[in-house]
């Protein structure tokens, strides 16, 4: 039997599926939208894309995880409450959509292999543990580039925003040490929770939608590995029907003589079906950005200027009933990662410039005068991707692959 594919979509009146463990060459099972279907059949193990949104699955089996080549599973407005942790094990999932599942209360420990993560509109979600020893140990099973969506959760309690802000520090290093040692490839992370607090690592804070900083001299040296950013988004009466949320960030870079360089792109989107219409909340979101292009140029800026807004990915004009109320700015080093053990600089990189007492990073990841790191060196270090190289936005773009 040959078939790589069963579409099986909105068949309403569909009860049952037989056992398809004898089917191997199947790759492909959607059954979106089969309402009347409560429990999955047995699945070949070279299943690679298993689409279950709007079913009536209510429990995700823990034979599930032995699925070891699916790379997508959607699971957008089913029923289920929970997911098994074998699901950690599907070390080729790049795509999870569990969006809309309104009585999913508690996640288990995610694979590292994701790509894109949602549980967008999941109101009843609580609890979501920390991923930070499985980040740490399974560094180089992580890709520089992520989509993380916590967007319009309104239950999570407060140990797991920590955890999901915790684990975004650690994915947007990742990203930034790729961006770093590869030079030719560029990586984005984007992360969103509900919350309304800048990360405290974030030592460069503004109210508004902009933030202004002083670059110290040689700050952009080969040991400098991108920008980190964060934006607190005041969600007030947010129609999901009339929108397509985009982040764009507007910047400016200024060197000692006057001449000035802009930079404008598109940082994360929050697009799909969202069950509840408006939306009325706070928003945190992470993001990295490897910086302007022309390195050789960029070390010549003294000065730069980000500002954020949020706008309609389809017409580019201004959300009004989105504003942003605060930002932040963080500079990314080598020394970071190094600190972590993550990457040896004379190894990855080659030899790199050496931060000279002027300008030396602190602890914290701000480049700082001496004076400053001295009193950086008191306070504790930094607890520290889905979208392809070279993009910032179009995080589906790896759906050509099932199609």
């Amino acid at each position: 039997m040959n078939l790589k594919k069963i579409d099986l979509s909105h068949s309403k009146h569909l009860i049952e599926v037989p056992d398809l463990s004898k089917a191997p060459n199947i790759e492909i099972l959607d059954l979106e939208g089969c309402s009347s279907i409560d429990k999955l059949p047995e699945l070949p193990r070279n299943l690679i894309y298993l689409e279950l949104s709007d079913s009536n699955i209510m429990e995700v089996p823990e034979w599930l995880g032995l699925l070891s080549s699916l790379q997508r599973l959607d699971l957008v407005g089913t029923f289920i409450k929970e997911m098994p942790p074998s699901i950690k094990e599907l070390s080729n999932l790049v795509y999870l959509d569990v969006s809309n599942c309104k009585n999913l209360r508690s996640l288990p420990e995610l694979p590292l292999s994701l790509e894109f993560f949602s549980v967008q509109g999941c109101t009843s979600l609580v609890t979501v543990p920390s991923s930070r020893t499985a980040l740490t140990h399974g560094w180089d099973q992580l890709q520089g580039f992520g989509r993380f969506f916590f967007f319009n959760c309104l239950k999570l309690d407060r140990n797991s925003r920590n955890n999901i802000m915790d684990d975004g520090q650690l994915r947007i290093l990742r990203a930034a040490t790729m961006s770093w040692s590869k030079q030719a490839s560029r990586y984005s992370f984007a992360i969103s929770c509900f919350g309304s607090e800048i990360p405290t690592w974030f030592n460069c804070r503004s109210e508004g939608s902009s933030v202004h900083i002083k670059l110290p001299p040689h700050w952009g040296n080969t040991n400098f590995m991108g920008f980190a950013m964060s934006v607190v988004a005041s969600f007030e009466d947010y129609d999901f029907d009339e929108y397509w949320f985009h982040l764009q960030c507007k910047t400016l870079f200024k060197t000692e003589s006057g001449e000035i360089s802009k930079f404008d792109f598109m940082l994360v989107d929050l697009g799909g079906r969202e069950d509840n219409k408006f939306i009325n909340s706070d928003h945190v979101f992470l993001l990295y950005w490897y910086g302007p292009e022309d390195v050789e140029k960029q070390r010549t800026f003294t000065e730069a200027s980000f500002s954020f807004y949020p706008v309609d990915k389809r017409n580019n004009r201004p959300i009004s009933s989105c504003k942003v109320k605060n930002c932040g700015m963080h500079l990314l080093y080598v020394e970071h990662a190094e600190e972590f053990g993550f990457i040896n600089n004379h190894h990855e990189h080659g030899n790199s410039d050496v931060v000279t007492d002027q300008a030396r990073t602190s602890g914290n990841g701000i480049v700082s005068t001496e004076e400053e790191a001295e009193q950086d060196d008191e306070e504790p270090h930094l607890q520290v991707r889905y979208e392809r190289r070279s993009t910032f936005c179009d995080c589906f773009s790896f759906l050509s692959r099932f199609l």
